[in-house]
């Protein structure tokens, strides 16, 4: 324990949260499927390697739906950002 009385990282009971959820920990699964849904929508639209990385730059931490992230590929895709 840090003398303010909250362990240190990586200390044991250290909760992992992922930058852009809000202070909210989130659990294996539920990072698998927000990890999921804008790989499914890069594949949809056919993005390239360079496309799929501007699609993370865009998206990181926004906490977007599947519909959303398609739009945004699909902008991506059309050159349009």
């Amino acid at each position: 324990m840090l003398g303010n009385g909250s362990p240190k990282a990586g200390a044991k009971g250290d909760v992992r949260r992922k930058p852009g959820s809000l202070g909210k920990a989130k659990g294996t699964d539920a990072l698998r499927r927000e990890n999921d849904m804008p790989r499914d929508a890069a594949n949809a639209e056919g993005l390239n390697k360079a496309q799929r990385d501007k699609l993370h730059d865009e998206i990181g931490g926004e906490g977007l739906n599947y519909h959303e992230i398609r739009e945004i590929a699909r902008q991506i895709k059309q050159g349009l950002l």
